[in-house]
């Protein structure tokens, strides 16, 4: 069945419109792989948030589809990848006529509107579709690109070359996850890609695996602990030296020493 997700201007949850949605346990069971999902917003409280909305008033403005789902914060919130996103070109109130267009339980009719996921069927997605200008699908890279791939080496002498990339971290799925977690911003300098270079670089980011594997071998990787974003030239210097892996907090200090 179709849900609705809730999205507000002010907000504890770090969502991405189109791209991440955080949401608490308590609806694990509702945001899953492959279900459809309609974007709504309530009534707005902070004019500061007007241009960035299509209307004051509680409305849906787009649909998407959920991609992978990840627990984090040991299993107390959960992180949705928001797949093939269209946002709606005006919005689509949530009322019509003085009738709301999701049909609400008798259970629920006090609190309802409280949830941040709610179950809607098929009718009620049609309804609301129906209703809606789409634009076009969001052009928003994959967090499974490839771009980033450079190779950066680091290792002893004697000892196998470990190449800090896509390539050594042995699942797909870990360079997804830790972008869903950690996001396309710099821990070490700050830098993002996007607010730098405008649209052309949305999603280009490195992942850094915090300890180099040939220090520790094989082990089970965490994406939330294990695995941490940094933009190209940060990566490279942390790994400039051969017999040596600089860590994130030897670079933040070097970073914070040289800023004039």
């Amino acid at each position: 069945m179709p849900t609705v997700i809730v999205e507000n201007d002010i907000s504890q949850w770090d969502d991405l419109t189109g791209e991440v949605y955080h949401f608490p346990k308590r609806y694990k069971d509702l945001l899953l792989t492959g279900e459809k999902v309609i974007y709504y917003k309530g009534r707005m409280k902070d004019k500061n948030f007007e241009s960035r909305r299509l209307s004051k008033f509680p409305h849906y403005f787009g649909i998407a589809e959920v991609g992978d789902v990840i627990s984090i914060n040991n299993g107390k919130e959960l992180l949705a990848e928001i797949i093939n996103f269209r946002p709606f070109t005006q919005a689509v109130d949530f009322q019509i006529n003085n009738e709301y267009l999701e049909k609400i339980p008798k259970n629920k009719e006090k609190n309802y509107w409280r949830d941040g996921v709610r179950k809607i069927d098929d009718d009620t997605y049609n309804a609301i579709i129906n209703l809606a200008n789409l634009g076009p699908i969001s052009k928003t890279k994959t967090l499974l690109s490839n771009e980033d791939s450079q190779s950066f080496e680091s290792g002893v002498e004697g000892k196998p070359t470990l190449q800090i990339t896509t390539k050594y971290e042995r699942d797909q799925k870990l360079r997804k996850q830790a972008i869903l977690i950690h996001g396309y911003t710099c821990v070490a300098c700050g830098f993002n890609f996007e607010e730098f270079y405008g649209d052309y670089a949305k999603g280009f980011i490195h992942i850094h695996h915090i300890e180099p594997l040939f220090t520790v071998g094989e082990k089970v990787v965490n994406p939330e602990t294990d695995l941490v974003p940094l933009c190209a030239n940060c990566h490279a210097v942390i790994h400039r030296k051969r017999d040596k892996t600089l860590t994130v907090d030897d670079l933040q200090k070097m970073i914070k020493r040289n800023v004039v």
